[in-house]
């Protein structure tokens, strides 16, 4: 039933779709033909009426130029269509005001009409008839009773006649085009409701169809319950992922993992044992039931390799189910569990390497299934590498703030000896100018003072002390936010000053040391090497004494 779904709908939706789409893609296709068509049509006519009367010449001119920016230029469909429909009926009524009644006249006007009628709809054709009409009358009017002088041939009013019959001539086809466009239409949309009432046909047939699957599925149910309950379990392991990707500290970790393992699967007691440093005992770090939290209390542990059906686990990392506790060799009987009945133990293995056991206790004897197995030991490896990862962001933890604190020794080691050798202890500001600071003041505070520390990396290197002048007291918390944030930047900027001269310090002892080589390198003999690289130690290091001495000969140099 799923397949008549996926395969029929999306199809006949498609062909509606496509059946309701086809006149406006025909009418955008029959447009874009027309007007380049049109293009090269007023192209020919403004060359050969390019010596013409200047004012038809002035119109046909701007027309063209009109079409050539709605043929070329991205407008809307229907500002083209109108554009297109305007400027053939502008072309007729000109010929009309021109020449009077012509057949390029009947032809345009004519070509109005079945454009109107072909872009839009019947009624803006019908429209466009009478519009045509209204035109033809009016200007015959004009021109017949001498009100109006044609503009090319002023002298040529022709006869009523000939003004009735030309019209006749056009208004007869152009009644023709505007209902032949209808029925078209009229029967096009009696095509498309056709098939949206064969869809809709369709659709009540296949409701029919999915109430007698809903009917003959219901004796499935039982045969599915297996398999809903095998997928809870996966959606336990995928909920165990989650979680423990959400906690960061092991044993809360490891309390919902087991309250969260009980609630899923309905098995009356989860243990999680780990194993200590010499791998001697496993040891019960968390545990959902009652029982489970007096063993907790104190501090249950079981040798490995000797104790229970955990020992064994941990000890061979192979995983044991005992489907009747009674008849199982190696198991333990705790009296804090005394309703278990079947007990299965998964080993916790990371990287091959044993760190614990899951142990899971149900109060039905047979309670596991090897489906169960299957599902139970995905789920051991999930804890297992969820307890790991913890592990891990708690030594990652450690070992940060560890380096954290080096680092912040070692700041304060730095500026304590950088501070020591700068004869300037700081700076203040008495309402001038900023002037240095050469020795600590050990004058009490006003009770307006506040100080805030410059701190780097945690260590305080400094102060920033502010008085208040004036008769005011108080500090505003802008006041209070900008001393603040100067404090920070202080740091930041004194902390990268003092790495600056550092790394310049360094860089001009490698730059001696490296011109010191130099010419120690170009001495052609031991004496002259001996005694310039005396008298260069001595002048880098000024102050200084330097003696070189070899075996047998000394070459002093006092500086």
């Amino acid at each position: 039933m799923t397949n008549v779904k996926q395969t029929t709908e999306p199809s006949l939706i498609s062909e509606i779709l496509n059946s309701a789409a086809f006149s406006n893609r025909w009418r955008e296709n029959f447009l874009n033909v027309v007007l380049r068509a049109a293009v090269i049509l007023g192209a020919i006519i403004l060359i050969f009426n390019f010596h013409g009367d200047f004012r038809i010449v002035g119109i046909y001119a701007g027309l063209f130029l009109i079409l050539l920016v709605v043929t070329f230029a991205p407008v809307p469909y229907s500002i083209r269509a109108g554009i297109l429909s305007s400027l053939v009926y502008v072309i007729g009524t000109t010929i009309l005001l021109g020449w009077g009644m012509s057949a390029d006249a009947t032809m345009f006007l004519l070509g109005f009409i079945a454009i109107t009628a072909l872009l839009f709809d019947h009624r803006l054709g019908i429209a466009a008839l009478v519009l045509t009409i209204v035109t033809m009358t009016i200007i015959g009017w004009l021109v017949l009773n001498g009100s109006f002088k044609l503009l090319v041939t002023p002298n040529a009013k022709g006869l009523i006649t000939d003004w009735t019959g030309d019209g006749l001539d056009m208004i007869v086809p152009g009644s023709v085009i505007v209902l032949a466009v209808y029925f078209l239409k009229r029967e096009f949309n009696a095509v498309l409701r056709q098939v949206r009432e064969i869809f809709q046909a369709l659709q009540a047939e296949q409701a029919q169809l999915e109430k007698r699957v809903a009917e003959r599925t219901t004796d499935l149910v039982k045969a599915n319950q297996k398999t809903e309950e095998q997928a809870l379990r996966l959606r336990t392991v995928a909920e165990v992922s989650r979680t423990a990707a959400t906690v960061a500290e092991q044993g809360q970790l490891m309390n919902l993992l087991t309250n969260l393992i009980s609630q899923q699967l309905g098995f009356y007691h989860i243990g999680i044992f780990l194993l200590d440093d010499q791998h001697e005992y496993a040891i019960l770090n968390a545990a959902n039931s009652g029982g489970g939290m007096k063993m907790l209390a104190r501090g249950h542990r079981l040798q490995v390799g000797q104790q229970g059906i955990v020992g064994y686990v941990t000890s061979s990392g192979q995983p044991r189910i005992a489907l009747n506790v009674g008849a199982d060799a190696v198991f333990f009987n705790n009296p804090d569990l005394p309703d278990t009945r079947s007990e299965m133990c998964l080993p916790l293995k990371v990287n091959n390497t044993i760190i614990g056991a899951l142990d899971i206790q149900a109060a039905e004897a047979n309670a596991f299934s090897e489906e169960d197995y299957s599902i139970l030991s995905i789920l051991a490896d999930q804890v297992a590498i969820a307890i790991q990862n913890v592990r891990s962001k708690e030594e990652t933890k450690r070992a940060l703030q560890e380096a954290e604190n080096a680092s912040s020794q070692l700041t304060g080691h730095a500026w304590k000896e950088y501070s020591s050798s700068r004869d300037v202890k700081g700076y203040q500001f008495r309402g001038m100018r900023a002037e240095p600071i050469e020795f600590e003041s050990n004058s009490e505070d006003a009770n307006d003072t506040i100080h805030v520390p410059i701190r780097l990396r945690g260590i305080i290197i400094g102060n920033l002390k502010l008085n208040r002048s004036g008769d005011r007291y108080s500090w505003s918390d802008d006041e209070l936010a900008i001393a603040q944030a100067t404090a920070d930047r202080v740091a930041l900027a004194l902390e990268g000053a003092r790495l600056l001269e550092d790394s310049l310090k360094k860089a001009n002892k490698e730059r001696v040391i490296g011109e010191i080589s130099a010419r120690i390198s170009s001495s052609p003999g031991i004496e002259s090497i001996l005694r310039l690289a005396a008298q260069e130690l001595g002048t880098a290091i000024s102050g200084s004494e330097v003696t070189i001495q070899l075996e047998q000969s000394r070459i002093k140099i006092n500086q």
